[in-house]
């Protein structure tokens, strides 16, 4: 008896766990990439936070952070090559100024 009992229960939650699955597998379908780049990091975060971390959902929500922290590092590296260029520019006139 214990054993039909507990055999039940196995089918169940793997029932319950198969429902789940697709449940996010058909959500998944519906994100639409446009809208995720206009969520602020707020709002990425708690909607991250509302899936398993295996899932689709949130390992797409982990690429956006990923793909922002590159952008950031871009930006930085941008600037600084400009102060870079333009402190290479101020040194040069400076040494002809000086120079002659």
């Amino acid at each position: 008896m214990t054993r039909i009992i507990e055999e039940i229960i196995k089918h169940n939650a793997i029932q319950v766990a198969e429902h789940a699955k697709h449940d996010l597998e058909q959500k998944f379908g519906e994100i639409d990439r446009r809208d995720f780049k206009r969520k602020s990091d707020e709002d990425l975060a708690l909607w991250q936070s509302r899936y398993p971390q295996d899932s689709p959902q949130f390992i797409l929500g982990q690429s956006e952070w990923n793909r922002r922290q590159q952008t950031r590092a871009h930006r930085f590296t941008i600037a600084g090559i400009i102060i870079g260029a333009v402190l290479t520019l101020i040194v040069q006139l400076a040494l002809r100024y000086f120079i002659r």
